[in-house]
């Protein structure tokens, strides 16, 4: 009995067109059909990362004999709400310019070839990053004002969202010749040491969390007066306790110096109160590192205005420690 052999031959191309030829014999006829593509991995950004920033880019692994992938971006879970849906991409990665901060997005890919398409991969899931701040309210010292402490508090009022504040004084309006600069400042106030007596001041402030930092705000503008700024006398010897020393001269007439003494980095304040326990003038606030320290009170209020004659008590505080002293004054 004769025997009708049979012989297939499949070649998977790398296109994933499936070459098949068969026949009996010495006679096989080829044919030519295909299979779709595995599904995809996705890769970047990590499913569930956060802070993710403009342009936001999506990469997913390639798959054999894909020739072409699609990728859907959705607002929702089930992919109702689509704010991406892209085909025909040859490449395995794609940007999305312009998705708004603070907000979750869902992704999905799939790979296509003249076969079919696979399936969509797992869902993965990504958070833009936060929006940058809004901008802050200048508190104090008001705009125009004139006598200020050369040791001045500058205050503005806390911004949602913000993590820090950047703070800028500059002697020009347009900040080209900056005096006192900070880009970490976490509270809503801060001191800004050693301005000169009678000269012009702009600042303005800045709020900045993960998403960045937000608009300036409105440049304001004050004029110091006359008053000193504090000095340090620097020792081989650091004091060793808290103390306010005796005020020099008292009675005064125009000036007096104070002097105040801190044994380690401290957080201090200096205040001149009026014989009704009013603030009138603070002469020092803010971190003071260990040492003895001078400053003098020129007989003016946080305003510039010469005060009148009577009694004020100067009040020295750090932590627990507070020191207080009488001055009489004599215009």
């Amino acid at each position: 009995m004769n025997k009708v052999l049979f012989l297939l031959v499949v070649i998977i191309t790398t296109t994933g067109l499936v070459q098949a030829g068969s026949g009996s014999g010495d006679s096989a006829s080829g044919f030519l059909t295909s299979l779709p593509p595995e599904m995809p991995s996705l890769c970047l950004p990590a499913n569930g990362a956060t802070g993710i920033t403009n342009p936001v880019v999506l990469y997913w692994h390639k798959v054999p004999h894909a020739a072409t992938y699609s990728i859907q971006v959705s607002l929702t879970v089930d992919f109702d709400i689509l704010v991406v849906w892209e085909g025909e991409l040859t490449d395995t990665t794609f940007s999305v310019y312009g998705l708004p901060r603070s907000t979750t997005y869902f992704w999905i890919v799939n790979a296509v070839n003249i076969a079919g398409e696979s399936l969509f991969t797992p869902i993965w899931s990504f958070v833009t990053g936060a929006n940058a701040p809004g901008i802050p309210n200048l508190v104090s010292p008001l705009n125009g004002a004139t006598g200020v402490a050369v040791n001045t508090e500058l205050k503005w009022n806390v911004v949602a969202s913000a993590t820090c504040y950047y703070i800028q004084v500059s002697t020009l309006s347009d900040f080209s010749s900056i005096v006192y600069e900070n880009n970490d400042e976490v509270g809503t106030w801060c001191q800004v040491p050693g301005l000169s007596g009678n000269t012009q001041y702009f600042w303005h402030i800045g709020a900045i969390n993960a998403g960045g930092m937000g608009a300036f705000s409105p440049t304001w503008m004050f004029t110091t007066g006359s008053g000193s700024a504090i000095t340090g006398r620097q020792t081989e010897i650091l004091p060793e306790h808290y103390a306010l020393l005796p005020a020099f001269p008292n009675p005064f007439n125009a000036t007096t110096a104070i002097t105040f003494q801190v044994p380690r980095t401290s957080l201090i304040s200096l205040v001149i109160y009026n014989s009704v326990g009013q603030s009138i003038r603070k002469l020092a606030a803010g971190m003071q590192q260990a040492g003895s320290y001078t400053t003098v009170w020129d007989g003016c209020d946080d305003h510039g205005r010469v005060v009148s004659s009577g009694v004020y008590l100067c009040r020295f505080e750090s932590g627990e420690h507070v020191f207080m002293q009488k001055m009489l004054l004599l215009q």
